[in-house]
């Protein structure tokens, strides 16, 4: 059986190699693909791709949003890289294999020490590494792409199964000739949202849009998403997500892609939170914070949710005593 059309997709942006602030290869590849699908390409003053189709389209306009980075390492100096992104400082063992890129042509090395607390990174000495300059980026040396019966091996899925799958919806879009849909490419996610925040603050994306983030993540039986409403509101920086049409989209979306019953099941995060502009902080005192629960549990209520939340203020105890108060109060249930 041939491959579906997503993961064709998949393999041809998987083989290219990216790091934040490195994506240039795989943004080249999907604009590419978008333009051979009809699609009309931009780029914005960040380097994000925005990805429409052609014509007018009608009715409310819905927008893909998924990254092209993915953890890499650049050089600093001789012999030095930094990390670019989360990983686990366990990963960074001795003899560590790495690719890097010079002038275009990929360049092994291997990692002779790493310093967990400056996430610098040390190469053996030899004379690959000797020819690696300021700038030069490198990914792990894992296979690039293979696909065995089911399942995608990759070097970098996330987000670039997310960056595929928004491709492959965009395909769709141009062909029905109907869906008003758009996709936003963004770079540099691992690194602080640079991408996603430049989009964000230039208004790249109409405020009346609904706006579905296409993450990787492994799919479990019976395992769904934890819901975190203080992380929710945090995400964007700018105190958006805190308005009782916001979180009953957000529900309502969420019944949409996981049915109905996923709403009587659910487990939730909840607490204060202090952001800045790119995100999450930390948790607050629900006193401290701006996080508005009567909206919360109105549309919890209203949509007929069920299931527990965890309170995760710093002080535990009475915040779940307030955040009961609240249930209480929007529910009208009695103790």
């Amino acid at each position: 059986m041939a491959p579906a059309p997503v993961v064709r997709i998949l393999e041809r942006i998987a083989r290219q190699p990216t790091a934040p602030m490195h994506e240039h290869a795989v943004l080249e590849e999907a604009t590419r693909l978008a333009r051979g699908f009809g699609a009309s390409v931009r780029r914005d003053p960040w380097g994000n791709l925005l990805l429409s189709p052609p014509g007018k389209r009608g009715g409310p306009a819905v927008w893909l949003v998924a990254h092209t980075d993915h953890p890499g390492v650049e050089i600093t100096g001789s012999g030095h890289a930094t990390v670019l992104g989360g990983v686990r400082a366990s990963y960074f063992r001795r003899g560590l294999r790495l690719r890097f890129y010079h002038d275009g042509e990929a360049v092994p090395a291997r990692l002779a020490r790493y310093a967990a607390a400056s996430q610098r990174v040390s190469l053996q000495d030899g004379p690959e590494a000797r020819s690696l300059r300021r700038g030069d980026f490198g990914v792990f040396e894992l296979e690039d792409f293979r696909l065995s019966r089911s399942l995608v091996h990759a070097r970098q899925l996330d987000d670039l199964a997310g960056s595929a799958v928004s491709l492959a919806v965009m395909e769709r879009a141009c062909l029905s000739r109907r869906l008003n849909l758009h996709a936003l490419l963004t770079r540099a996610e691992e690194i602080g949202f640079v991408g996603s925040l430049g989009a964000a603050a230039d208004r790249r994306i109409p405020a009346a849009a609904t706006v579905v983030n296409i993450e990787a993540s492994k799919a479990i039986p019976g395992v769904q998403p934890c819901l975190d409403f203080a992380h929710l509101h945090a995400r964007a920086g700018d105190g958006t997500m805190n308005t009782y049409d916001e979180w009953s989209k957000a529900l309502e979306m969420y019944a949409k892609i996981l049915g109905d019953e996923s709403l009587k099941r659910r487990h939730i995060h909840l607490s204060g939170i202090e952001y800045g502009p790119k995100g999450e902080k930390n948790p607050l005192p629900l006193e401290e914070a701006d996080l508005d629960l009567k909206f919360i549990f109105r549309a919890l209520h209203d949509l007929g949710c069920s299931g527990r939340i965890l309170c995760e203020s710093p002080i535990m105890e009475e915040d779940a005593l307030n955040m009961k108060k609240a249930w209480l109060k929007e529910s009208g249930e009695n103790e």
